[in-house]
């Protein structure tokens, strides 16, 4: 059992031996809310787990005990079952200098379940899987990628920051950012923009989307997307641990496509549907409840929300009250006919290809997944929600302004939530 404990912990993005001790995910089937606050290194960490109220507190399930790269639990997580009382493990490091406690402590709820700091008014400074901070050179100034999240717990909200700031990108600026600053901020600003850079014309990505969703992004270039081949999600590791059942999420949001749609290569787009290209850009916002444990190899999309529109929506120049909310419904199982005629993208794989998902072994090898509707009406497992200003950014499709304060296609999101 030690070796499976081990293999689940690695983390191959390291150079010798860590003495971090700190638990990144400890999930019990069906819970509700799953919050970890690491603290310092000399300090107890904390796991506290929300389940339902029905729920037999000492029959529990572990789905998933993972921590970082390579230190040990001195207790198989796997067996424990019994959380009518909190529970006190100890990591190891690596290099076995750190021996940390961590305190499991899990109690019943009849709330509603909501992802943590989903009203994007908390962000705080991001970091990679290396647990670096985030940071890029821009007009000369050393900046910080930020993430909703307060610093302490882990926030199950990323962007493709790491992306972004790496100079092997040649990006050098953020498309998701807290306005109007960090300190003061009230909603998270989503851009699609044009990069002109020599990396990004080789590359033929020279549109780049902004997005902000729930999950990992691994910036790996040993399964990068080959452009126009299909493959945009090769660096998402989408979703994070789910079980309410919600009938819809709502969301305030404002938005204003760009002037002129791009491809990657940088040409202007002026005929729909040439190479399965949109003449005109979209934003898009879907919510998809998955469930990832009754089968190994496929993923079974219990219920989706999705929005898409080319429309502007709101006021982009009135901050108080410039917002629109926006309610979109759940649908459960297969959509109907009448359904995918009036979004035929909320269909498995979406409209052109663009909604495909992949599964990370601990060897980090991107692999595939397919997708399948529920027929038996299964609880959902894993939630995957995605805020973009393009709807086929994957594919590097989006409209840019040539000028503007505007930098193109512009989605701005605050105060999201799932009703019941």
């Amino acid at each position: 059992m030690i070796c499976i404990l081990t293999a689940g912990c690695i983390d191959y993005g390291y150079f010798g031996l860590s003495d971090e001790a700190n638990i990144l995910s400890f999930d019990v089937e069906g819970q509700l809310s799953n919050v970890i606050i690491v603290g310092e290194k000399d300090a107890v960490g904390e796991v506290n787990i929300t389940v339902p109220t029905l729920y037999d507190m000492e029959s529990l399930t572990i789905t998933k005990a993972a921590c970082t790269q390579l230190a040990q639990f001195t207790t198989d997580p796997y067996a424990l079952t019994d959380f009518s009382q909190p529970i006190e493990l100890t990591l190891i490091a690596e290099d076995t200098t750190v021996r940390k406690k961590w305190r499991i402590t899990v109690t019943s709820s009849t709330a509603p379940v909501q992802l943590p700091f989903s009203d994007m008014k908390q962000w705080t400074v991001a970091k990679d899987d290396n647990k670096k901070e985030i940071t890029y050179t821009e007009g000369g100034v050393l900046k910080y990628a930020c993430f909703p999240g307060n610093g302490v717990a882990l926030s199950p909200w990323q962007s493709s920051a790491q992306a972004n700031a790496s100079s092997l990108s040649g990006i050098n600026t953020m498309t998701t950012t807290p306005q109007p600053t960090v300190s003061t901020a009230e909603y998270a600003r989503i851009e699609t923009i044009h990069v002109t850079t020599g990396q990004a014309t080789y590359a033929d990505a020279q549109v780049v989307t902004g997005a902000l969703f729930t999950g990992k992004f691994l910036f790996e270039l040993s399964f990068a997307p080959k452009i126009g081949t299909g493959e945009p999600r090769k660096m998402l590791n989408a979703g994070v641990p789910f079980a309410g059942r919600p009938l819809s999420a709502v969301v305030k949001v404002r938005y204003r496509p760009g002037s002129v749609m791009m491809d990657g290569s940088g040409t202007p787009i002026t005929e729909s549907n040439a190479g399965g290209r949109p003449l005109r850009d979209s934003c898009e916002i879907y919510v998809l409840l998955h469930n990832r444990y009754a089968e190994k190899d496929r993923y079974i999309r219990v219920a989706a929300a999705h929005w898409r529109t080319g429309a502007p929506v709101g006021n982009m120049e009135d901050d108080a009250a410039g917002f629109e909310e926006i309610t979109i419904p759940f649908v459960y199982g297969e959509p109907d006919a009448a359904v995918l005629a009036e979004k035929p993208y909320a269909k498995i794989g979406g409209q052109r290809g663009e909604l495909t998902f992949y599964r990370f072994p601990v060897d980090k090898a991107s692999r595939p997944v397919t997708e399948v509707y529920d027929t038996e009406g299964i609880p959902a497992s894993h939630i995957t929600v995605l805020f973009s200003s393009s709807a086929y950014g994957d594919f590097f499709w989006g409209a840019v302004n040539p000028t503007g304060a505007l930098r193109g296609s512009t989605l701005d999101i605050k105060d999201f939530r799932l009703t019941y």
